[in-house]
């Protein structure tokens, strides 16, 4: 049985294969066209507007994990690769529970997700495959799209529909799934919130749908909770109980450390476009 590590490096470096770096396009503003009014200038102020449009990217972070409100959190390690030419997301993170190391990896490619957790790199604790976990890694690669690389906003396998003038509804669309979210934007154009009803919580070892599956903007990171990015607690409930990871709000499962502004991290993306095996 391969290691959890050896794995991951095997398909990443089998998707740079795949999907091996093109000729930089450079994102214009005669590409904007189409987009609702907020999201356009969400991708004005990120800075993308003259630099190329992204062809996959690396994100490392840091994160405190919970098993449940409340509980010693667990410090875990994660990296992950984007790829945008054809959808794909590999991540893999690293914790220790229970003082035994774990390794969770997620891999999104050719239109579908598995989804495994190990201990010790030995024991298989959680195997999931099939259309639950792909439509959910869906909206998580929608997401990463959303927060980490405004210019790829202008793909058209997304779809965009107007709300206002500080939301805006986006519907992604890869094979044969197809998932849609709301948009919220701050008076700042930054990106504040992003909730989909089409992302199952994936927690508990079995996909089951929940209403208003969030990621905060403020750390990229999933929430099946309906809390705000910083909002103060609002009592407990099933969503409570079944987050996927959250915000900062002190009822969910997982805060992340390496907190950027939302105008920072787009334009830390905004700037590589795009980067070498």
């Amino acid at each position: 049985m391969a290691s959890f590590d050896r794995r991951y490096a095997e398909v990443v470096a089998a998707e740079f294969v795949r999907q091996p770096l093109g000729s930089s396009v450079l994102l214009v503003e005669a590409d904007l066209e189409g987009l609702p009014a907020p999201v356009k200038r969400y991708v004005r102020a990120s800075g993308a507007i003259g630099r190329p449009r992204p062809q996959n990217a690396r994100v490392a972070f840091d994160a405190l994990m919970r098993r449940k409100p409340g509980a010693d959190p667990m410090v875990s390690t994660s990296v992950q690769y984007n790829f945008f030419g054809q959808p794909a997301r590999l991540f893999l993170m690293q914790a220790r529970m229970f003082g035994l190391p774990i390794r969770a990896l997620h891999i999104y490619r050719q239109e579908a997700a598995t989804f495994r957790v190990r201990v010790l790199d030995l024991k298989t604790i959680v195997d999931q495959a099939g259309p639950g976990i792909s439509a959910a890694e869906s909206v998580t690669v929608l997401n990463d799209w959303c927060f980490m690389a405004p210019g790829a906003l202008v793909d058209e396998r997304l779809a965009w529909k107007p709300i206002d003038d500080r939301s805006a509804l986006v519907t992604f669309s890869n094979g044969s799934y197809r998932v849609s979210a709301t948009l919220v934007f701050n008076e700042q154009d930054e990106l504040v919130d992003f909730w989909s009803d089409d992302r199952p919580d994936s927690s508990t070892g079995a996909v089951v749908p929940v209403a208003g599956a969030r990621r905060s903007a403020n750390t990229g990171i999933s929430t099946g909770c309906g809390c705000r990015p910083g909002a103060a607690p609002s009592g407990t409930g099933p969503r409570a109980r079944s987050c996927m990871a959250s915000s900062a709000c002190g009822r969910c499962d997982t805060t992340c450390l390496a907190r950027l502004s939302p105008r920072r991290a787009a334009r830390r993306y905004a700037a590589t476009g795009r980067l070498s095996a």
